[in-house]
């Protein structure tokens, strides 16, 4: 969790020091803007008007060419900026997603390479023999140097973790089951993805029952401290007394660990309609057999679409409602009766 967080903090140092980038940029932009225009319209007024100009002008008005030179290349620098910007931005979007990986590794060697020509062309543009003229050399422009200080460095850092350090763990697209295994089938799931879960997990489930609560608790026990919450929906048919007390002893027990649990009741209606199981947590879904024989059936847990999945899970559970108002319920219909 700390190494994730401090992951989180490079990039997001990476996005403000791209953003200053941008900021410098346009700081160097107007500057220039400014330089040029004082020596074009100084040129233009000691012609028309044969003006001597003074010592300072007339240098300005002498370096016309290398002025606007210069200016082009601040226009490609903020052109530069924003695409580091922008590379940044993606690069912290995609970071948690197991399936981007690569396209972090390109985006980062992107903006490594386009962080080394904003270098080459501030440093034409400062070292040119006209830049004390022009106020290139105050304190405003330490903020494009320390901007880009700070885009090597994140640069160096992302590609260093993205290839030598600890690769994420990869989830498998289909898993298969053998009924004849039970007790190994218990194994591979906790290997091969249970012990890749984290975060919120959620599981739709009509049929998950007292037994369904045993083989969960057995197959997430030992992976508790990746996960922050768990919801599961379930259908009123499951609801006994044994299943109600389960719920309780296992909620009290996670609470100790940390983890929330969230047990609902579907709608009457997703109840009739919802045959489709689901397991999820914040980055991938899975479509699972009866959660109670999951380690029993030949079926294979397969990988679907995610957004898809959270919104099929957005919706069941908005109308779903949690055992005690679901007994609540009931009694209030029963004695309009």
């Amino acid at each position: 969790m700390e190494s994730d967080s401090s992951k989180d903090l490079l990039y997001l140092l990476l996005i403000a020091a791209s953003f200053g980038l941008v900021a410098g940029s346009l700081y160097v932009t107007k500057t220039l803007a400014i330089a040029y225009g004082i020596g074009v319209g100084s040129a233009v007024e000691s012609v028309t008007y044969n003006v001597p100009l003074s010592s300072l002008v007339a240098q300005q008005a002498i370096s016309l060419s290398t002025l606007h030179g210069a200016l082009l290349e601040s226009y490609v620098m903020f052109a530069i900026s924003i695409i580091l910007f922008g590379a940044s931005l993606v690069m912290y979007i995609r970071r948690k997603s197991n399936s981007l990986q690569e396209s972090i590794k390109t985006y980062g060697l992107l903006h490594g390479s386009l962080s080394f020509v904003y270098l080459l062309l501030l440093f034409i543009i400062v070292t040119g023999f006209f830049t004390t003229l022009i106020g290139l050399e105050d304190l405003y422009m330490a903020l494009p140097y320390s901007s880009l200080a700070v885009c090597i460095v994140c640069d160096i850092m992302i590609q260093y973790y993205m290839r030598y350090g600890p690769q994420p763990q990869k989830m498998k697209y289909s898993i298969g089951m053998d009924p004849s295994k039970p007790f190994s089938n218990v194994v591979s799931l906790q290997e091969e993805l249970f012990s890749k879960l984290g975060g919120h997990i959620r599981i739709v489930d009509k049929h998950f029952n007292t037994g369904s609560l045993e083989i969960f608790h057995r197959l997430i026990s030992g992976y508790l401290s990746n996960t922050t919450k768990i919801t599961i929906l379930t259908s009123s048919s499951m609801l006994d007394s044994a299943f109600t007390d389960s719920i309780k002893d296992l909620k009290n027990e996670l609470s100790g660990a940390g983890v929330g649990l969230d047990v609902r009741i579907m709608d009457d209606k997703d109840e009739v309609e919802q045959h489709e199981r689901i397991l999820m947590d914040d980055k991938v879904a899975y479509r699972i057999p009866p959660f109670n024989i999951i380690n029993k059936r030949s079926e294979h847990l397969t990988r679907i679409g995610y957004g898809d999945a959270q919104r099929r899970f957005q919706q069941l559970y908005s109308r779903s409602i949690t055992p005690d108002n679901y007994f609540m319920k009931k009694a209030h219909e029963g004695q309009q009766k």
